[in-house]
C-alpha cells in the first residue's frame, strides 16, 4: 500500500470537511477580535484627542501603533479625517 493511499484512509472527507468549518470559524473569530480592539483603540485615541495635549506621535505609541504615519492611516481609515483635524473640530 502506497503512503498516500494509507494517508487517505486514515483522514475521511468528513474530518477534512469539519476542519474547514473550524479553521473559517476561527478566522471569523480572530477578524471580529481585531476589529474591536481597533474600534477600542481608535475610541482612546479620540478621548486622547479632545481631552490631553499629547502629539500624535505620543498617542500613536500608547496606543501601540508600530508608526506614527500608520497611526494616522488607521486614523484616517476608520474615523473619516485626520488626527489634527479631528484634534482641532469644532
Amino acid at each position: 500500500m502506497e503512503a498516500t493511499e494509507h494517508f487517505q484512509q486514515l483522514i475521511r472527507k468528513e474530518d477534512v470537511e469539519n476542519l474547514k468549518r473550524k479553521l473559517a470559524d476561527w478566522i471569523v473569530l480572530i477578524r471580529e477580535t481585531r476589529y474591536k480592539e481597533l474600534r477600542l483603540k481608535m475610541e482612546r485615541a479620540c478621548e486622547y484627542l479632545d481631552h490631553s495635549d499629547y502629539s500624535i506621535e505620543q498617542i500613536s505609541d500608547r496606543l501601540g501603533f508600530d508608526s506614527k504615519s500608520y497611526f494616522i492611516r488607521t486614523f484616517r481609515r476608520e474615523i473619516g479625517m485626520l488626527p489634527t483635524a479631528y484634534r482641532h473640530k469644532i
